[in-house]
C-alpha cells in the first residue's frame, strides 16, 4: 500500500517538462543528461519503478540549474548536487519513503559515486538557512503530515478510530496541536541542533498525549508506531521527548 500511496504522489505532481529549459549551453545540457541518468540510476538501485518518478527528476534537474550558482561554493561535484536537488524535490511533494543518509549510501555503494555526506548536508544546512524551500517549521510539519498518512492507515489506529467523525476530530486537533508545540519549541530552544524527524516523532507523541486527552481516549500512538512510520528508534522518540517536554514546562 506504501509504494502505491507514494506513487501517486510522484505522478499527481503535474510537472512540466517544459520547465527545463533544454536551449542551453552543450555542456549544461550534458551536465542534465548525467543528473538525470544517476537519479534513475539510484531509483533503480531502490528497486523503484524509473517510469513513476520521471516528474521528481524534471523537478530535481529544474533545482540542479537553479543551483548551479553554489556549486563552486561548496565544491560540488554534479552528482552531490544531483542529490541535493532530488533530496529538495522529495520534501515538496512530501513523499519520504527514503531518508538521505540511505541515499548517500546507495550512491556511493552501490553506484560508486564521489559523495560527501558532509558536503551535503552543509549545502542544505545553508539553503535552510536562506529559506530556499523550507525553514525548521515548515520541514517539521512535512514530516509530521507525511506519518500521519500512514499513521491513519496503521490497523491499530484504524481500530481505535473506528468512527469517521472521531478520525476528522483527531486530525484535525493533533495537526493544530502539533503546530503551536513547534512554534512554542521554536521560541524556548535551539532546534538546529536536532534531527527534523526526531522533532516530528515527538511532536507526534506528545500531541497525541494532549488531544487524546481532550477526546477522552487512551493515547494511541506509541513511541514504537511513531518510529517505525519516521524510521527511527523509538529510544530516541523517548529520550529527547523528555528534553522537548521539560522546554514546553509540561508535567507527567
Amino acid at each position: 500500500m506504501k509504494n502505491l500511496s507514494e506513487n501517486k504522489k510522484v505522478t499527481e505532481l503535474g510537472y512540466n517538462n517544459k520547465r527545463i529549459d533544454i536551449s542551453i549551453d552543450p555542456l549544461t545540457r550534458l551536465h542534465v543528461f548525467r543528473i538525470a541518468q544517476f537519479l534513475r540510476d539510484l531509483l533503480k538501485a531502490l528497486n523503484e519503478n524509473t517510469q513513476n518518478w520521471e516528474k521528481i527528476i524534471d523537478r530535481a534537474i529544474y533545482h540542479a540549474l537553479n543551483l548551479r550558482p553554489i556549486k563552486k561554493k561548496f565544491k560540488l561535484t554534479l552528482y552531490e548536487l544531483g542529490l541535493v536537488s532530488f533530496w529538495i524535490s522529495l520534501i515538496e511533494a512530501g513523499i519520504s519513503k527514503f531518508s538521505l543518509p540511505r541515499l548517500i549510501l546507495i550512491a556511493r555503494k552501490n553506484l560508486r559515486k564521489r559523495i560527501m555526506c558532509k558536503r551535503i548536508l552543509n549545502v542544505l544546512s545553508f539553503l535552510r538557512h536562506i529559506k530556499y524551500s523550507y525553514n525548521v517549521e515548515g520541514e517539521v510539519m512535512y514530516y509530521v503530515k507525511s506519518a500521519l498518512r500512514e499513521i491513519f492507515n496503521h490497523p491499530y489506529i484504524k481500530n481505535k478510530l473506528n468512527q469517521p467523525e472521531l478520525i476528522e476530530r483527531y486530525r484535525v486537533e493533533i495537526l493544530d496541536e502539533i503546530d503551536k508545540i513547534i512554534s512554542e519549541l521554536y521560541e524556548t530552544m535551539n532546534l538546529s541542533g536536532f534531527s527534523r524527524r526526531v522533532i516530528a516523532a515527538c511532536c507526534l507523541y506528545i500531541a497525541d498525549k494532549i488531544v487524546c486527552n481532550k477526546l477522552d481516549i487512551k493515547p494511541l500512538l506509541s513511541a514504537r508506531i511513531i518510529a517505525q512510520v519516521l524510521g527511527i528508534n523509538q529510544f530516541t522518540i523517548l529520550r529527547k521527548y523528555r528534553i522537548f517536554k521539560n522546554a514546553l514546562g509540561m508535567k507527567d
